[in-house]
């Protein structure tokens, strides 16, 4: 299930938080705030936005409806 993908991989804990934290973000602030290269930042996003997580609109990282019920469980983690 992708949200056992999501909670299992730190990455993509601090991204899914972030976005939800500080709303819809270009990819290079999401960079810059997880100090992160850039292809393993690409490679997260796919795999995040393949598994419904996360969805691109007008140029920004925003949370889907998914997204932002898995947020809930990271947020009662950290």
């Amino acid at each position: 299930m992708s949200e056992e993908k999501v909670l299992s991989s730190p990455i993509k804990r601090k991204i899914v938080y972030l976005l939800k934290t500080d709303g819809p973000m270009i990819f290079k602030t999401i960079k810059d705030e997880i100090s992160i290269s850039s292809d393993s930042l690409k490679i997260a996003l796919n795999d995040l936005e393949a598994d419904g997580i996360i969805k691109k609109k007008k140029g920004k990282i925003e949370l889907t409806e998914l997204g932002k019920e898995i947020s809930q469980k990271i947020s009662s983690m950290e």
